[in-house]
């Protein structure tokens, strides 16, 4: 808002409503603080494109269409980045997991369970590794096979945790429980089964093997 006003180019529908509302009840107060910092400066660098670049649309345009728009655009940069991340060496280690961010998208993102997966994807959870880095276990050994290091490989495809469960769990989508490689497709699509991995259990004992 501060931005279209100081430089007087033409308001979209919605800044000028803020700006006739602000004019009549507020005051606008121009905070610099956040400039310098990456990710404000990041969240910034959209913004900034919409304004020299966008293009002006004189009638008002839904907040459903505009949303799309906005979550199309930041699909794009997102997968832009997802593929440029497989030159990295060693790659990230979501990539093994989720080599296709379309994957995440459809079996993932649009099921609800996206923060769930995600967490579990990128080792934010309750990895032993993960636990260990924050002081929050005295080693990163698997509290099941006493790895070294509990990391997303070993969780989903080597722990033994799994062994003991019933049908339809995760051991019904490996192929291999020693390859990298076993079945990683079929993991994803069960968006339901890998959120439950990550969900209410802060001790890394899952509820369904206490129960069982």
């Amino acid at each position: 808002v501060f931005f279209n006003v100081l430089s007087q180019r033409r308001l979209t529908p919605i800044t000028a409503e803020v700006v006739r509302l602000a004019g009549d009840y507020h005051s606008l107060v121009y905070v610099p603080e956040h400039q310098g910092i990456p990710r404000n400066e990041e969240a910034d660098r959209p913004a900034n494109l919409a304004v020299t670049n966008g293009i002006y649309t004189p009638v008002d345009v839904p907040r459903a269409h505009t949303r799309r728009l906005a979550g199309d655009y930041f699909w794009g940069e997102w997968e832009r980045e997802w593929g440029n991340a497989g030159s990295a060496d060693p790659p990230p280690v979501y990539k093994r997991f989720a080599p296709s961010l379309e994957a995440l998208r459809a079996n993932v993102w649009d099921k609800g369970m996206g923060v769930r997966v995600l967490q579990l994807l990128s080792g934010h959870c309750i990895l032993g590794s993960y636990l260990h880095r924050f002081h929050l276990e005295e080693t990163a050994k698997c509290e099941w096979c006493n790895e070294d290091e509990t990391v997303e490989q070993h969780y989903l495809l080597q722990c033994q945790r799994w062994a003991c469960l019933p049908a339809q769990t995760i051991g019904d989508l490996i192929d291999d429980w020693s390859s990298a490689s076993a079945s990683l497709q079929n993991i994803l699509t069960s968006t339901d089964l890998l959120g439950e991995f990550v969900k209410d259990a802060p001790t890394g004992v899952l509820g369904c093997l206490a129960e069982g």
